[in-house]
């Protein structure tokens, strides 16, 4: 199939695939939630399939609707589900956070921005990992 076309690409090119981003909208309502997280394990059982072991996203610093624990669980939540999921596939799940003050400015709630706010979230719940980059 498309797969291992793919797959026998990148290996004929002598190429690994290092991450992917993660395909689960978390940061928009439940139903765009739900309908995405429905996919996952499909998808990362595919990532996996090539050889990818990372998936990654990146934290909004800041909101206009939710207010810090609210964002909180709701994060703690959904990507700890993803988190799961990727898991059961051999695949580990890195955030990132945004950190300069310019990127919350002018929104109503604060959010995570900072290493503090993210080992907090990860000891919440959310499996996740920092791993080197091997040289």
């Amino acid at each position: 199939g498309r797969l291992g076309e793919l797959k026998a690409l990148y290996e004929r090119h002598g190429l690994r695939v290092g991450a992917m981003a993660l395909p689960v909208q978390f940061r928009q309502d439940e139903e765009t939630f739900q309908k995405d997280f429905a996919g996952l394990g499909r998808l990362a059982a595919a990532a996996a399939e090539m050889g990818c072991t990372r998936c990654a996203t990146w934290l909004l610093p800041a909101s206009d609707d939710l207010p810090f624990e609210e964002n909180f669980e709701l994060h703690r939540r959904r990507l700890g589900a993803c988190a799961t999921v990727l898991a059961d596939h051999g695949l580990s799940l890195g955030l990132e956070f945004v950190g300069p003050k310019t990127s919350r400015d002018g929104k109503q709630y604060e959010f995570v921005y900072d290493m503090p706010g993210m080992l907090a979230l990860a000891g919440a719940g959310v499996v996740m990992f920092v791993r080197a980059l091997p040289r």
